[in-house]
């Protein structure tokens, strides 16, 4: 056989191996798995900072909110003012909410719904070189874990002064130094306490700054900041100001320590302009604080100028000259932006204890003020020009709250100013400064900047300093209801009292009783009731009681008048008429209405204890001070979803599900009416509960036929359904489709059988069970079996299409032309 034939024998030998391995194999087993999303038996969900809540109080938009949940586990709501909601469930918070509202709302109806946010989180800040707040798991994490998941603090940063804020309060801390002088675990009390979720760490920077000033006959004199625990030699430090000039004197090169120019040591680094030649020459190591001095050859008498000028450094002096101040600054190229005019200082003799106050200007413009100079600096001096930024911290309601950098000398409005300035809901007139004395003695001040604007003399716009914190407060929201000439909610200043909530509620009517004034707090353990006699505030023998946000100021109305509430035409109070029974007090009030359950009358002495329940007509006795109510005969609910009508439905009381079916118009087309949900989350213990309202209809006497009561909602679901398609089909995937779809419907979607499609044994999988459906032959669909199978695919169902086993005679008659050709060339 030649090498050619022996070669296309082998090709061939290939290509039919190829095909028999692509050829289906037989017995192929099907296989997906199903879950089902069940409702977690472990109780209700608790609430966690970070979550978000939406709180719906029906018919009251104002009152429905997003709210965030702060790291302290609290929130802020109208009326109920701060609440913590850590660990409770939202049928919880709806309970309080709704104790609360019932003072100012009737009947106020709450919804609670809680999106959990990231999970438990702690925040770290400061020197970390990703200050954020990062997801941990569990309630604790060790501080170390904490500050590696911020990247590591930084160089800069003061070990040895961490601090954990306990709940997000910056007020309560606890210290936790974890090194000294940038090195982890170098100190006594280095350790690694946990960290629960929701606290703040931070990590400070290093009070000072660690530098070393260079000056005299080198390149670039100027300060070099050191990294925490380094000790420079002294050459190092010469060479980091670009080495020494040719007229250096190295031979006289000294070392100032602490800043006293008459307490130095000296450190020759070599003789006539070369290095390391004389029999001193030394590299010691510099401290942070020294000044390295290179002193020029034969040097004239000098002047140091120091600080915020754009080239610091030693001037020569020529000999009976007394150069003045500005012309020092001048030489020393000018002071640069962030120098403070007004607090430069002129040291004496080189002790930084003896110096005199230097004034060249106000702000950033010179001879500005009224101490603005010029003096005479003397040989021996040192001028000193400070920088002019303070960093001020600038929080609550303002555009652009954080940490400033502003101009030495600025005023707490001109804080203000660039922070963007305050917002619409802040107080102006009760803004708080907050200092720290050297002492560590923390002083607050109430700066009012109306006053400011307005002119007024007497009004304090103070100087701010290094690390003053201003805090700009929210007004408060105060409710007035009652005798007053408009109820309503009205926004306060943050230190009013309950004479300007009367005020703004446009004073108190003729029938007020001014003596027996309440204001209703909420507290966490509940709610406190404050008597205020405000006939002795005007007087000026009673307490002006200072209100806090949420407070509710209740003016009662004088006790000689009957209240009618409810289903009347004009509920209200009427003066109380000798005698009367409870059909005159309805009928005073205009009569019942249509809708009224004269049946089911209640009345009510005061502090809302029952005296009376039953019918209109049975006509007791009324006494004043007194309330009637008279319910209403409906209810009602509120219908949302894929329904004819949505949104409040008034129904009669006892009414059931189906009468809410009825009174919207029946099931509409695209509602998926086999599982109504209907939600109930008010009364002892909220509920869900899911209805299958079609069969509902053919059994009307069904105990699914739920009692529905006031405030229900009903929830109709999209009748759709996502069945996903695999196998032999012309587009598997997964397809959404209308409800009561049917096994043909998924297999149209797809494209189609494949042409290697098995229909006889077609399986369906859904409701954890498998099912095995014959639809036709091979890839050729059966209309009488199709019929007869009568299989409805349901949410998440899967279709799977097997490949047949079938023998196909293309293939055969490929396989038998393949070995004829063998043959042929065998006979060759």
């Amino acid at each position: 056989m030649s090498m050619q034939r022996r070669r296309l024998l082998g090709f061939l030998l290939f290509l039919f191996a190829a095909i028999a391995v692509s050829a289906p194999a037989h017995g192929t087993a099907y296989a997906a798995d199903n879950q089902s999303v069940q409702e977690a038996a472990g109780g209700a969900y608790r609430i966690q900072p970070g979550d978000v809540m939406t709180i719906v109080v029906y018919g009251q938009p104002d009152l429905t909110l997003d709210i965030l949940v702060l790291p302290d586990g609290t929130i802020s709501y109208p009326f109920v003012g701060v609440l913590d909601v850590w660990n409770l469930t939202a049928a919880e918070v709806a309970e309080r909410v709704t104790e609360v509202l019932s003072a100012v709302v009737r009947t106020p109806v709450v919804s609670v719904n809680v999106r959990p946010g990231k999970g438990p989180s702690v925040v770290v800040l400061g020197e970390v070189r990703m200050p954020g707040v990062y997801p941990v798991a569990g309630q604790t994490v060790d501080l170390l874990e904490a500050i590696a998941l911020a990247g590591g603090t930084t160089p800069m940063a003061d070990l040895a002064k961490v601090k954990v804020y306990q709940r997000g309060n910056v007020r309560d801390y606890k210290e936790a130094p974890i090194g000294a002088e940038g090195v982890l675990f170098e100190g006594e009390a280095a350790e690694n306490p946990p960290v629960a979720v929701g606290n703040i760490v931070y990590v400070p920077p290093l009070d000072a700054e660690r530098e070393i000033f260079v000056l005299g006959e080198v390149r670039n004199p100027g300060a070099y900041p050191l990294e925490p625990g380094r000790e420079p030699r002294l050459l190092e430090l010469i060479a980091r100001a670009g080495g020494t000039t040719p007229s250096a004197d190295l031979a006289r090169v000294r070392i100032y320590d602490g800043g006293d120019i008459r307490d130095f040591r000296e450190a020759p680094i070599g003789a006539r302009g070369v290095l390391f030649e004389g029999e001193v020459a030394d590299n010691p190591v510099v401290a942070v604080g020294h000044i390295v001095y290179v002193p020029p050859l034969e040097a004239d008498p000098e002047i140091f100028v120091l600080g915020e000028v754009r080239n610091p450094g030693a001037y020569p002096v020529e000999p009976g000259r007394q150069p003045r101040l500005m012309e020092l600054i001048a030489r020393a190229g000018g002071t640069t932006p962030q120098a403070d005019l007004a607090r430069v200082k002129i040291y004496d003799g080189g002790d930084i204890r003896d110096f005199r106050e230097a004034p060249i200007g106000t702000g950033d413009v010179l001879f500005e003020g009224e101490a603005a100079e010029n003096p005479v600096v003397e040989v021996g001096n040192i001028v000193y020009v400070p920088r002019g930024v303070v960093q001020v911290t600038v929080m609550g309601l303002v555009a652009r709250p954080g940490t400033l950098e502003v101009r030495a000398g600025e005023r707490v409005l001109g804080v203000l100013a660039q922070a963007g300035g305050v917002l619409p809901e802040a107080d102006p007139s009760g803004i708080i400064l907050r200092r720290e004395r050297p002492s560590g003695e923390a002083v607050t001040s109430v700066i009012n900047i109306e006053r400011i604007l307005a002119g007024d003399e007497g009004a304090e716009n103070p100087v701010v300093q290094p690390g003053d914190v201003i805090y700009v407060r929210p007004t408060i929201q105060v409710a007035v209801a009652g005798e007053v000439r408009t109820n309503g909610v009205f926004r306060l200043k943050s230190q009013s009292r309950v004479t300007d909530a009367i005020l703004a509620a446009g004073g108190a009517t003729e029938n007020a009783d001014l003596s027996r004034l309440t204001v209703t707090r909420s507290t966490l353990g509940g709610q406190e009731v404050i008597p205020v006699d405000f006939e002795a505030i005007l007087a000026g023998r009673g307490e002006n009681l200072l209100l806090q946000d949420g407070d509710i100021v209740n003016v009662p109305r004088t006790s000689r008048v009957v209240y009618v509430a409810g289903e009347v035409a004009r509920p209200g109070a009427y003066p109380y008429l000798p005698g009367a029974r409870l059909i005159d007090a309805v009928y005073q009030a205009g009569g019942p209405t249509l809708d009224a359950d004269v049946d089911n009358v209640t009345l009510y002495a005061e502090h809302d204890q029952e005296v009376f329940s039953g019918s209109l007509y049975q006509n007791p006795l009324v006494e004043p001070g007194q309330t009637v109510y008279v319910p209403s005969k409906v209810m009602e609910v509120f219908v949302v979803g894929e329904a004819s009508v949505t949104g409040r439905i008034r129904v009669p009381r006892d009414s059931r599900l189906l009468d809410v079916v009825a009174a919207i118009g029946g099931p509409e087309p695209h509602g998926n009416w086999r599982a109504v949900r209907v939600y109930r989350n008010h009364g002892e213990e909220p509920a869900s509960y899911t209805v299958d309202v079609e069969a509902l209809l053919r059994e009307p006497a069904s105990s699914e036929n739920l009692r529905i009561v006031e405030g229900d909602v009903i929830y109709v679901p999209a009748d759709v359904a996502a069945v996903s398609v695999i196998g032999e089909v012309a587009r598997p995937g997964t397809y959404t489709l209308s409800g009561n779809t049917r096994l043909v419907d998924a297999l149209a979607a797809a494209g189609g059988a494949g042409e290697r499609a098995a229909l006889e044994r077609v399986n369906v999988l859904q409701s954890g069970e498998r099912l095995q459906v014959n639809l036709g032959l091979y890839d050729r669909l059966d209309a009488e079996k199709v019929r007869e199978s009568g299989v409805e695919l349901e949410d998440g169902g899967v279709v799977v299409v097997p490949r047949s086993n079938r023998i196909r005679w293309q293939d055969v008659i490929t396989f038998l032309t393949g070995v004829k050709l063998i043959k042929d060339l065998l006979e060759d």
